[in-house]
């Protein structure tokens, strides 16, 4: 059969245990690790996985559009984040340690800090600014792994710098 993409030879391949569907709770501990292993995508989708030997045998090189020798290395599941708040500015890294400590959002608030700090910091940047931090963090996220990003907006407090964060979201992924 074509296929795609075959990735062959890897010297590992991390996947779900056979007819099991995604991992949920403790099950995310029992993924399986095969050696020698191979993976054919046709029309986008994973369509085999399991030894490079057996995997050939459905999809041969010869009929593959693109063919990635994997010997040596580790092939994985790309990470998924679904919550992420990319375009902002400023960080509050040092309420995270308060919160830890046990002190209040709202003691937190109080000093200055929460989201009203966020949304100063967020104010006092340009769209294109932000779009390159953004363009940034993103560069970050792929680099570790993640494959799918669902990223929001939420620090503007008005529509303006909602709209702003958008458009800076915007910017940086048609460039990522």
């Amino acid at each position: 059969m074509k296929c795609d993409l075959l990735v062959v030879s890897a010297a590992q391949l991390i996947t779900a245990p056979e007819g099991t569907g995604p991992l949920l709770g403790p099950d995310l501990d029992r993924p399986t690790l095969l050696e020698d292993a191979a993976v054919a995508c046709v029309d986008g989708k994973i369509a085999a996985v399991g030894k490079t030997a057996e995997v050939q045998a459905r999809y041969p090189e010869s009929g593959a559009r693109r063919v990635i020798d994997a010997r040596g290395l580790l092939v994985a599941p790309g990470f998924v984040d679904s919550h992420t708040h990319l375009p902002f500015a400023g960080t509050r890294e040092m309420e995270f340690d308060a919160r830890a400590r046990g002190e209040t959002y709202a003691a937190i608030a109080e000093r200055g800090g929460g989201i009203r700090a966020s949304a100063a910091h967020l104010r006092a940047v340009s769209e294109p600014e932000l779009a390159l931090s953004v363009a940034k963090r993103l560069g970050r996220l792929i680099a570790q792994g993640t494959t799918t990003v669902e990223a929001k907006s939420g620090y503007g407090l008005s529509l303006e710098e909602e709209r702003k964060q958008l458009q800076a979201l915007r910017t940086a992924s048609a460039s990522s």
